[in-house]
């Protein structure tokens, strides 16, 4: 499956019809050949060559993306840049003619594209030419250059010239791609968590609260229908709310319709409570609903609790899992497990993009971001069950968990589970368990053994790593099967995945389905073989995958079904092929089930960022077409989206067209939709969902995601005046203070206040601070790294004082014959010097040595007590002492930073003692 790619063509037929396929195809052929864009001339651009100016090298740089050094032009005091120059230091995409003659490409985003004509001298954007002037751009010989306040004009990108320093600032109106990237790469980075280099200057324990309001995650929906009163449809609402309790975090759920009263006995709720740095104990759940528990689910009619000494973060483990599919060419793609980015990677000129993560085990939610290399930003959200556990050796987890009946509570009434698991070897983990009931069918509501005993059921399972490559798994239940599994990582991409589950009657029992509580329990096992190829095609032209699911009827016979889906990359246009069929089978003979049919798509670009989307089906049994449809998509960059599409019945005389409408606001989502069709009443509908929250320290905020269970960190950057630690009333905040390293999305307040969100609760982040952005450059916080754990629904707080750099200056000096002469090169350590004598040394951001004629000066050191002196080792191997030995200063928080002078020092040589010669010796008598 294509996650990001809205090109679907998808067959359904026992034998591949081809007729009908390329029927398909041509009644969209004139559609995608209208959509090419037409081939530019092969007339060379006219060179103009002016005398008065000059080719030189400049440098051009930006805040967060860096610097480079390009080639521009110089007439007078006026700076021309090359536009390829510039787009692809930001990460826009420009793509120069093969010929010279244009540069074209989108900017930002997808639908807001440019063509700079070198010919006629014009720059089309967002369907808007503006012709230039020769003074405005110039064309010579290696390319066209653009004069630098037409950038400002048009793309809203201010180019600064410093002349003196040769030097070009980029400034945006908004954030640019390679901007977005580097933040994108400082978030990644911090999925693997700081080096043993890396240790944060300060360290903030997890904040709990016995109450907090915390937030609401709310959504509605309304339809209306021709010839129905308004209100005759009953609308639909859902609320999500979170909060914090007795140091543990706390949620429920309220959804329904206007037309029914909410029953407050059936709202499924949770509180848990997270035990830091214990191997005994990590999380206490208590609750009452469907996929509270990740071992064992219970009935809506039970509230249970579990105990459990798992990491509540996802874990990293000793074997990894193979995750691929297709994209776009060159996108980045991010893996998200559990809402906790765990890797990220960059798919390769066809699109085909690897994961090998690490493994967990139980139902995993993955979600797959991916980022265009211009902007681009997409979502997909899958679901997958991943049967491998590895653990470290000696490593044991266990999960008890256990419920009750919420109306009739007690022992005879109750289930429970205790879940094990061991590490053995890097290379193969082995777990079991047993579970205890007093309803052997939940389902169905008997809540009595027939003899009135407690029944307990055993289980077993193990993961073995064979190689590198290659994964086993086994699992056993007692009265309800055994499943194993294997997965195989081959050379260029291919990969293979396998499954064999069997079920086993327990005595007396229709079948296996009585021990769990839905399909999604481990103790809900089939009879069932699952087989999945995956594998790139020859030249990368794409890929093809292979999937067979077989459910055997008896020993005899079965129902098979195989899908094939082959992925293209052909004329710059990706195609999906698919076919699926149901095979009846005997023994190993197969038999068509007759029925048979078939999709064509396509994806097609037009002019102004719209999308045409036409497809068919076909009814290859019948032999006839089923419907047509053509839906058409323009996108309004990240605020909005308008879609209308057509269907048409070929069945019958039915025709239809639907009109939707999808906005994103700061707060919520909304959106709005309208459909008609042939004997169809008019309907309309509309959406909405967002979050509120509320939190002491912060306030009121609110996103267009969901919150609830997401944790969140505020960061409160203000000026020390009490040097006290802490921010005070009046104390004055410091705006455009920024963090380089910010595990989750990052937003700003206009007093200063940045609010970091969707950050996984009760994990250990670790930030570091940045003052590049900062109006007084002499401000510098007391520490500039931190990690802090935040918790679920609210917000720790991080109060960064700040003050205002003070500077030292001084000379070191040496006696030669008599007079004093500036020595360079003596190394200088500033210590903090407490009342008490304790000390320890200032970390510098380099080393303070003298210069050559003795002169030492350093910016950058907070108010306080210090202490300095030449280096004691220097002096030591230098045979050296200093006068006078330290020197003890104070730094005062001034507004303009204080300077501290008169820091000399004198060096002295000590005199060598000459070494004595040794006696002569005695002459001997003998001689």
């Amino acid at each position: 499956m294509r996650w990001a790619s809205a090109c679907s063509l998808r067959w359904r037929s026992g034998r591949l019809k081809w007729s009908g396929f390329l029927a398909a195809v041509l009644l969209m052929v004139p559609l995608w050949v209208h959509a090419q864009d037409a081939n530019p001339g092969n007339a060379k651009a006219e060179t103009d060559q002016a005398e008065s100016d000059q080719e030189i090298d400049v440098d051009l740089w930006h805040a967060v993306i860096g610097s480079t050094t390009v080639t521009a032009l110089l007439v007078g005091n006026q700076i021309y840049l090359q536009p390829f120059d510039v787009f692809t230091f930001v990460k826009v995409r420009a793509d120069p003619a093969a010929d010279g003659t244009s540069l074209s490409g989108y900017y930002i985003d997808e639908n807001r594209k440019y063509f700079i004509n070198n010919v006629e001298k014009s720059i089309t954007y967002q369907e808007k030419t503006t012709k230039l002037s020769p003074e405005e751009y110039i064309v010579r010989s290696t390319g066209g250059y653009l004069r630098s306040d037409i950038y400002e004009k048009i793309f809203n990108l201010k180019c600064n010239f410093d002349f003196r320093g040769l030097s070009v600032e980029l400034k945006s109106g908004e954030p640019l791609p390679a901007e977005s990237e580097s933040k994108y790469a400082a978030k990644r980075k911090n999925i693997y968590g700081q080096t043993e280099e890396e240790k944060p200057d300060i360290t903030f324990g997890l904040h709990r609260s016995l109450f907090s309001l915390g937030v609401v995650d709310y959504s509605g929906a309304y339809s209306y229908t021709q010839g129905m009163g308004p209100f005759a449809t009953p609308s639909q609402y859902s609320l999500f709310g979170g909060g914090q309790l007795l140091g543990g975090d706390m949620d429920a759920t309220i959804q329904g319709e206007s037309q029914q009263k909410i029953d407050w006995k059936s709202v499924p709720w949770q509180w848990r409570y997270s035990v830091q740095n214990s191997d005994l104990l990590r999380q206490i759940l208590i609750g009452r609903q469907d996929p509270l528990f990740t071992t064992m689910q219970l009935p809506d009619s039970m509230i249970g609790i579990q105990l459990s000494n798992v990491n509540t973060s996802y874990k990293t483990s000793f074997s990894n899992y193979t995750i691929s599919d297709h994209t776009e060419p060159d996108w980045t793609v991010e893996l998200y497990i559990n809402d906790a980015l765990v890797n990220y990677t960059k798919a390769d000129q066809t699109g085909y993009y690897k994961f090998v993560i690490p493994l967990s085990y139980g139902s995993t939610n993955i979600k797959l971001k991916f980022y265009g290399p211009y902007g681009e930003v997409r979502t997909s959200v899958v679901q997958l069950r991943i049967p491998y556990t590895f653990l470290p050796p000696g490593h044991v987890e266990y999960t008890l968990t256990g419920g009750t009946l919420i109306d009739h509570p007690g022992i005879t009434n109750s289930t429970g589970q205790l879940d094990m698991k061991l590490g053995v070897s890097t290379a193969m983990t082995v777990g079991g368990g047993v579970r205890y009931q007093e309803t052997p069918n939940l389902v169905g509501g008997n809540l009595h053994t027939p003899f009135g005993e407690a029944e307990y059921t055993p289980y077993g399972s193990g993961s073995l790593r064979v190689s590198g490559g290659i994964l086993l798994s086994g699992e056993y239940y007692q009265n309800s099967g055994y499943r194993g599994t294997i997965s195989i990582t081959g050379p260029l991409g291919l990969s293979m995945d396998g499954e064999y589950d069997k079920a086993v009657f327990a005595p007396g029992a229709a079948d296996s389905t009585q021990r769990a509580v839905s399909a999604s329990d481990p103790f809900y096992v089939i009879n069932q073989r699952k087989l999945a190829l995956n594998m790139p095609l020859p030249f990368e032209i794409g890929s093809l995958r292979m999937t067979a699911q077989d459910l055997p009827v008896n020993n005899d016979s079965g129902n098979l079904a195989v899908t094939a889906e082959t992925l293209l990359n052909l004329f710059g246009t990706s195609v999906n092929l698919s076919a699926t069929y149901n095979f009846l089978r005997d023994r190993y003979k197969l038999y068509e089930t007759g029925d048979g049919t078939g999709e064509a798509g396509l994806s097609l670009m037009l002019f102004g960022g719209i999308v045409a989307r036409p497809s068919t089906s076909i009814d290859y049994t019948t032999k006839k077409f089923q419907l047509a449809q053509l839906g058409i998509t323009k996108s309004f960059g990240d605020w909005g989206n308008l879609s209308v599409t057509g269907t048409h019945s070929f069945t019958g005389t039915s025709n239809a067209v639907q009109l939707s409408f999808r906005t994103t606001l700061p707060f919520s989502q909304l959106g709005l939709s309208s459909g008609a069709g042939t004997g169809q009443p008019v309907t309309a509908g509309a959406t909405v969902q967002g979050s509120i929250g509320f939190d002491g320290d912060v306030g009121f905020y609110g996103g267009n995601r969901p919150e609830v269970r997401r944790g969140g960190v505020e960061v409160v950057p203000f000026i020390d005046q009490n040097e006290n630690g802490r921010w005070d009333p009046g104390e004055p905040l410091v705006p455009h203070f920024g963090l380089e390293r910010a595990a989750g999305k990052v937003i700003a307040t206009d007093s200063g206040i940045l609010k970091i969100m969707d950050l996984e609760p009760y994990n250990h982040y670790f930030m570091k601070t940045s003052t590049s952005e900062l109006d007084n450059i002499s401000l510098i916080p007391k520490f500039t790294s931190f990690e802090i754990t935040p918790p679920a629904n609210g917000f720790a707080r991080v109060d960064i004082p700040l003050a205002s750099a003070g500077q030292i200056e001084g000379y070191v000096t040496s006696i030669k014959n008599g007079k004093p002469e500036g020595l360079g090169g003596a190394r200088l350590k500033v210590r903090h010097w407490g009342h008490d004598g304790d000390t320890d040394e200032v970390k510098l951001t380099e080393d303070l040595l003298s210069y050559s004629n003795g002169e030492f000066y350093y910016m950058g050191i907070t108010p306080g007590t210090y202490r300095i002196e030449i280096d004691p080792d220097q002096l030591r191997i230098l045979h050296s002492t200093c006068t006078p030995p330290y020197i003890e200063f104070v730094v005062k928080g001034k507004e303009d930073g204080d300077v501290i002078n008169g820091l000399n020092f004198t060096f002295e040589h000590l005199a060598v003692t000459p070494a004595t010669p040794p006696p002569n010796p005695v002459p001997s008598p003998n001689h």
